[in-house]
C-alpha cells in the first residue's frame, strides 16, 4: 500500500523533525499508517509520524516519469548561451532524477546565423557528452513535417504591439481555441509552433518540454493542441545582475563563462557542480543570478560546498560507493518530492542540510586512519554522492 509523498510535509525540530500532516489522518492515511506500522501522533493542528527505518519506496509513490523529455534543444544558428546553460542544467537534473524516460533534441536549423550549423551542432555535441547527458533522439526542425490541418491565414488579423493591423493573407495555419496562430509564412518559412506541433505528433506520448519563460503561452497552444504535452518555464538567469538580451547585442555566451572559470577552479566537474548548484537552489522558475566573485565561496556556492565536503571525506582516506537509494529516508523522501513537483531545489535544499551535519560531525570525529569513525560517515557520505548524482552534480575527488 502506497501514497503519495506529495501528502505530508517536513515536520520542525521541535517535535523530532520526520514528516507531518494538517489535521486529523483520513480514514486512508491510518489504513496506511496500519499497514506500515507507522504510529501517527496528535500535536496541535498537525499529525506527526513516527516510524522506525522506514522503507520509503516501499511506504510511497514514485512520481510517473514522462515518455519524453525536450529539456535542451537549441537553435543551431547561434553558439550557446547563458540562457541555455540553464536548460542544460535542469535537463541534466531531470534526467538524473529519472523525471523521463527518454530524453529528445529538436534542433532549430531553418534560420541562419553568424554561425555555421555544422559547427554549432558539434558544439552541442561536445557538451552533452563532456557532462553525460544522453539525448536517445536528435530531430530537425526542417525535417519535420505536420499532419494537423492548417487554415489559409487569409481574412484573419492582428493587433501587433505597436497598434497595427496585421494580416496573414498569403500563410496558412491553426485555429486554436478561436485563434489563428501562423504555422507556414506566406515565404514558405514554417514556425517555432509548426515545428512543435510536428514533434509532438511523431512523439505521440506524454513529454515534458523545459522552456524559457516567454514561451509560456507558445507552450499553452501547443498543449490546447495536444493534451498530454507539458512545460515548465525556466526564469530569466543573469550574470553578475547583467540580463542577457539578443535584440541589445548583450549576449553571453556559454563559452566564455566557462573559460573565465577555468582560471578559478581546475576541472571541469568542479566548475560544472558550482554553476548547477547556483542555478538548481531556487525553483525552476525563479529568476537566477551568477555572481562570479561569490562563486569560490562555499558558504555563496551550493555546488562547491557539496563538493569540497565530498572531496573532504576521500582526502581523509575515504572509499565512497554509488549506491542506487539513500540510508536517510528524509532525503528519500525529498527525492520522490522533487520528482513530482518538477523541483530539484527540494532534494538539493536538503542536501545541504545534510552536508551541514556532516561537517558539524567531522569537527568532533577524526577520520583518517579511524576505522570506528569512518564506518560512522559512511552511509552519510555515501547519501552526499548519490544526492549529488541525483541532482545531475558530478563526482569530484579534489577542490
Amino acid at each position: 500500500m502506497k501514497l503519495s509523498p506529495t501528502l505530508f510535509q517536513e515536520a520542525p525540530p521541535a517535535v523530532g523533525g520526520g514528516l507531518c500532516m494538517y489535521g486529523p489522518p483520513t480514514p486512508e492515511v491510518s489504513a496506511w499508517a496500519d499497514y506500515h506500522k507507522v504510529e501517527l501522533v496528535p500535536s496541535g493542528p498537525f499529525t506527526n509520524l513516527k516510524w522506525t527505518n522506514p522503507d520509503i519506496e516501499a511506504m510511497f509513490h514514485s512520481a510517473t516519469p514522462y515518455e519524453y523529455v525536450d529539456g535542451f534543444s537549441p537553435n543551431l544558428n547561434k553558439h550557446l548561451h547563458l540562457g541555455h546553460l540553464s536548460n542544460f542544467v535542469y535537463a541534466k537534473a531531470f534526467q538524473s532524477l529519472g523525471i523521463g524516460k527518454t530524453f529528445v533534441a529538436l534542433l532549430g536549423d531553418t534560420l541562419h546565423g553568424a554561425t555555421p550549423h555544422e559547427e554549432a551542432l558539434q558544439a552541442y555535441k561536445n557538451w552533452c557528452v563532456k557532462f553525460n547527458y544522453v539525448v536517445s533522439e536528435t530531430y530537425f526542425a526542417s525535417k519535420l513535417t505536420s499532419s494537423t490541418p492548417l487554415v489559409d491565414g487569409a481574412g484573419y488579423t492582428k493587433t501587433s504591439l505597436e497598434g497595427e493591423l496585421q494580416d496573414y493573407t498569403g500563410s496558412k495555419g491553426f485555429l486554436i481555441s478561436g485563434e489563428y496562430v501562423v504555422a507556414v509564412k506566406s515565404s514558405g518559412e514554417t514556425s517555432y509552433l509548426y515545428h512543435d506541433v510536428a514533434l509532438a505528433e511523431k512523439l505521440n506520448g506524454p513529454t515534458l518540454y523545459l522552456t524559457g519563460h516567454e514561451q509560456a503561452q507558445h507552450f499553452a497552444k501547443l498543449k490546447t493542441l495536444f493534451p498530454h504535452t507539458h512545460s515548465v518555464p525556466l526564469g530569466l538567469i543573469s550574470l553578475n545582475g547583467s540580463k542577457m538580451s539578443s535584440s541589445q547585442g548583450n549576449v553571453i555566451l556559454l563559452q566564455d563563462i566557462w573559460n573565465e572559470l577555468t582560471t578559478k577552479f581546475d576541472s571541469p566537474a568542479l566548475i560544472w557542480n558550482v554553476l548547477a548548484g547556483l542555478i538548481l537552489k531556487s525553483t525552476p522558475q525563479s529568476a537566477k543570478n551568477i555572481n562570479i566573485e561569490l562563486l569560490n565561496n562555499p558558504k555563496n556556492s551550493p555546488g562547491l560546498y557539496l563538493s569540497y565536503t565530498l572531496a573532504k571525506l576521500k582526502s581523509a582516506g575515504m572509499v565512497i560507493p554509488l549506491n542506487n537509494k539513500f540510508h536517510n529516508p528524509m532525503l528519500a523522501w525529498k527525492k520522490l518530492v522533487s520528482q513530482y513537483q518538477l523541483n530539484p531545489a527540494t532534494l538539493l535544499t536538503a542536501l545541504l542540510k545534510h552536508t551541514q551535519a556532516i561537517a558539524a560531525l567531522y569537527e568532533d570525529h577524526y577520520i583518517k586512519d579511524h576505522v570506528e569513525n569512518q564506518k560512522l560517515f559512511q552511509p552519510l557520505a555515501e547519501d552526499l554522492l548519490y544526492g549529488m548524482t541525483c541532482l545531475g552534480l558530478l563526482n569530484v575527488d579534489k577542490v
